[in-house]
């Protein structure tokens, strides 16, 4: 793992893309979210390997978008919700904001979305120490890394992870 991430105690994920056949990481992610059903059954076991250690942290908090137009799903967003619901551990959107406009992540080589990161995160709220960041899909590090650098300026001292896709390198 990158340096930053080091001083994560903890990363959940629900599956691990790995190729099979003709299938891209793009198109699986494209029919995760586009049903329902997967994304809720990925979710619920999302939330049972993080239920033996939810006492451990105060929040959920979800990697924040820096745009989102009315009809976009943020599925990070959306992913926190359901794990709140289900482990009644709090959830807030507003802890953590970009405040860069990048680009597209998935469209950049793992070097470049690290260089178009850098700097793209503000704490809103340092009232809690002990901190699980949800996001979608893990796929560079490159976002995690960033919010830890940021929480880790912050004295935040401990921080998990929970996403539901980890793709495979």
């Amino acid at each position: 793992m990158i340096r930053e991430t080091e001083n994560i105690k903890n990363f959940f994920y629900a599956t691990k893309f790995v190729p099979a056949g003709s299938e891209t990481f793009c198109s699986f992610m494209k029919n995760l979210k586009l049903n329902e059903n997967i994304f809720s059954d990925l979710a619920l076991v999302l939330s049972e390997k993080i239920e033996p250690l939810k006492n451990d942290f105060d929040i959920f908090v979800s990697v924040p978008k820096y745009k989102k137009s009315n009809h976009e799903i943020d599925y990070a967003e959306k992913l926190a919700d359901m794990l709140s619901l289900k482990l009644n551990v709090p959830y807030e959107k507003k802890i953590i904001s970009k405040i860069k406009d990048t680009k597209k992540l998935k469209i950049l080589t793992n070097k470049d979305r690290f260089l178009e990161i850098s700097s793209a995160f503000k704490l809103n709220n340092d009232k809690y120490k002990r901190i699980c960041i949800v996001d979608d899909v893990y796929a560079s590090g490159a976002t995690v890394q960033e919010i830890v650098k940021t929480f880790n300026n912050s004295n935040i001292t401990d921080i998990y992870v929970a996403v539901l896709v980890l793709q495979s390198q």
